[in-house]
């Protein structure tokens, strides 16, 4: 599920839009912040949605401690070492309630 709006806590005051989803077990959420989508390499070509897409399409049935390392772990092979100029931030959890 992707979702838009505003940055929380950028503006104040600020009316924001809730949104509830049901989770089954197994499913993830994985927030970041837009240092992971911005990351650019030496030429400046960022990461971007779409190769976070592909990724997390591709990782789906990973472990969530390894999705995340993973993630990391090709954000920083993308980047290289070209100097990022923002923070790169991922939480993640899995819920494994009942459905």
């Amino acid at each position: 599920m992707n979702t838009s709006g505003l940055l929380l806590g950028k503006i104040e005051p600020i009316e924001f839009e809730t949104k509830e989803l049901s989770l089954a077990p197994g499913d993830k959420i994985m927030m970041f912040t837009d240092g992971v989508t911005e990351a650019m390499d030496i030429n400046e070509d960022m990461y971007e949605e779409p190769r976070l897409e592909a990724f997390l399409e591709k990782h789906a049935a990973d472990d969530i401690t390894k999705m995340v390392r993973n993630l990391l772990v090709d954000v920083l092979k993308f980047v290289g070492k070209a100097e990022q100029s923002d923070d790169i931030t991922i939480l993640s959890l899995e819920y494994k309630g009942q459905g």
